[in-house]
C-alpha cells in the first residue's frame, strides 16, 4: 500500500510546527490547510494546492479581517514569515 503524499512537503510542516504553527483544518487535495499561531495577536496561514500542483499561501492577521496580510508561493513560506517575527 502506497504513503499517501503530504499536501505540503513535509519539511514545510515540520519548519511551521516548530516555530509554533498548529495545523487546524486539513482537507487535501482539493481543499487546503489552515495553520494558526498566537503571536501579538492571532495568525491564520491558509495553503491551497492549485490545479498545476503549485501551492498559494495566504497569511491573515486577526479573526476579523478583510484582506490578507500578504499573498505568497510556498517557496517563501521561511522568509515572509520571519520577516514579521512569525518564525525563527
Amino acid at each position: 500500500m502506497q504513503k499517501q503524499q503530504s499536501f505540503v512537503p513535509e519539511k514545510t510542516e515540520k519548519f511551521l510546527t516548530e516555530n509554533g504553527w498548529e495545523i487546524v483544518y486539513d482537507r487535501p487535495p482539493d481543499g487546503h490547510q489552515t495553520w494558526q499561531k498566537y503571536h501579538q495577536g492571532f495568525w491564520e496561514l491558509l495553503i491551497y494546492l492549485m490545479e498545476d500542483g503549485r501551492h498559494h499561501c495566504e497569511l491573515w492577521c486577526g479573526s476579523h479581517a478583510i484582506k490578507p496580510e500578504v499573498v505568497f508561493s510556498l517557496r517563501s513560506i521561511k522568509a515572509v514569515l520571519r520577516r514579521r517575527g512569525l518564525a525563527t
